[in-house]
């Protein structure tokens, strides 16, 4: 196991490391003697390598060392290994950029991330400067992007609690709106959030909210922040209850069962449903000119069903088909 004190330095920086190393014996581990050798290397093949040294391994099963920059290092990736013998070996990398701190930061926060459209909410824009000093009257600019959220389609693959890997990470999808606001001089800022802001073609989809802000005072040093937040659809979510896929006969009925859970603690009992059926089918026509049939699709909406909820927020549908067709 291999690690250095930073991840990121600059040209001109120390760099320190240390090695933890450990004979494996079928998962019996014992703490090894001799050398090892620490190669660093700032691209790939022999030509590439700036510093080799062997260290002795210590009591404890480890070694440990520094290595100095020059101020005319190159920036990139570098590679840092560790060597028994020739045989054993592990590596891993740090990277060299030109860089330098930030003066300040901002962020967002918001009371709830979990949301059903049309709840009344907000969220705030703080920035300060690393001396602790407020970003006062400061204009911060922020955009909105909204994304399909994909739910799950079966009851049993719903865990109790969703996962909240939707906070992290760039979701893209559409801007919906853009704004700047000013800090106040505690270096503040509420705005309030739309929740009924989406994608029009996605209509009745949960949603991503992913809201940016940025702060740029010219220096060429900005500072972003994003704050990604869930927003139900509706009060409600439906599931299937089976995996059941029907290959089914004209005239046999075909039954759905379905789940409804809320997101508000709202009670699931006696709540209508629908749901639309449609028909289509590929007819084959035979042309007396050609010598294999053309094929074409009808298709039709077939009568809507209707279904109310039990206590639990069971419900399920049936439907007989009385033609062929998907």
């Amino acid at each position: 196991f291999i690690f250095t004190d930073r991840p990121l330095y600059r040209p001109g920086d120390t760099i320190y490391f240390k090695s933890v190393i450990r004979n494996d014996d079928d998962a019996r581990y014992s703490v090894p003697s001799g050398t090892a050798v620490v190669t660093i290397s700032d691209g790939y093949g022999d030509e590439s390598k700036i510093f080799e040294k062997s260290y002795g391994i210590s009591g404890e099963g480890s070694v440990s060392g520094s290595y100095n920059l020059p101020e005319t290092a190159k920036t990139g990736y570098y590679q840092l290994e560790v060597s028994i013998l020739g045989t054993e070996s592990n590596q891993i990398s740090f990277d060299v950029q030109y860089f330098r701190k930030p003066e300040y930061s901002i962020d967002i926060t918001t009371a709830k991330t979990e949301l059903v459209s049309g709840d009344q909410s907000s969220f705030i824009l703080s920035g300060s400067y690393f001396s602790g000093q407020p970003l006062m009257n400061q204009d911060i600019k922020y955009r909105i992007y909204s994304s399909n959220y994909y739910e799950y389609e079966y009851i049993v693959n719903r865990a109790a609690s969703i996962s909240d890997d939707y906070r992290y990470g760039f979701w893209g999808g559409k801007q919906v709106t853009e704004g700047q606001v000013k800090l106040n001089d505690k270096g503040n800022a509420q705005v309030n959030l739309d929740t009924k802001l989406k994608i029009e073609s996605e209509y009745g989809k949960n949603q991503i909210y992913s809201i940016e802000a940025e702060f740029d005072d010219g220096s060429g040093n900005p500072s972003f922040s994003r704050k990604n937040i869930l927003v139900y659809a509706g009060e409600f979510d439906i599931y299937r209850q089976n995996y059941s896929y029907y290959n089914s006969q004209v005239n046999n009925p075909i039954s759905l069962p379905v789940t409804l859970r809320s997101h508000h603690s709202t009670n699931v009992s006696n709540i209508a449903l629908s749901a639309k059926v449609h028909r289509e089918n590929w007819v084959p026509t035979q042309e007396p000119d050609k010598k294999y049939p053309t094929y074409k699709k009808e298709e039709e909406d077939l009568p809507a069903l209707s279904v109310n909820t039990d206590v639990q927020g069971n419900a399920v549908f049936t439907f007989t088909p009385l033609k062929i067709g998907s």
